[in-house]
């Protein structure tokens, strides 16, 4: 009777203890893949520039980009943090 007992404690410590294991593995397979899945987006946002050219991004989230005649208030041949893509070629800036 008292071996019995005991046995069923142990399974119950064991199961747990593969529970806490098996949850372990699948937290760290989403963390894995979610750390994939940002590192994959950034590198396929990142705009592949030439030597000596830059993008600047604003505060806003939008680029510096020129600007000809892009609006009814603008000037010809100005600029604006206005443009969300980084691979326009308005966008890009030699120095």
């Amino acid at each position: 009777m008292w071996k019995s007992s005991n046995f069923n404690y142990i399974n119950v410590i064991l199961s747990i203890s593969l529970l806490f294991f098996l949850i372990k593995i699948v937290l760290l397979t989403i963390l894995c893949l979610l750390l994939v899945g940002v590192q994959t987006a950034i590198t396929a946002i990142k705009p592949t520039l030439k030597p000596r050219t830059v993008n600047i991004l604003g505060d806003n989230g939008m680029y510096l980009a020129r600007c000809n005649g892009c609006g009814p208030g603008s000037f010809a041949d100005s600029a604006g943090v206005h443009d969300p893509n980084s691979n326009d070629s308005w966008a890009i800036w030699t120095i």
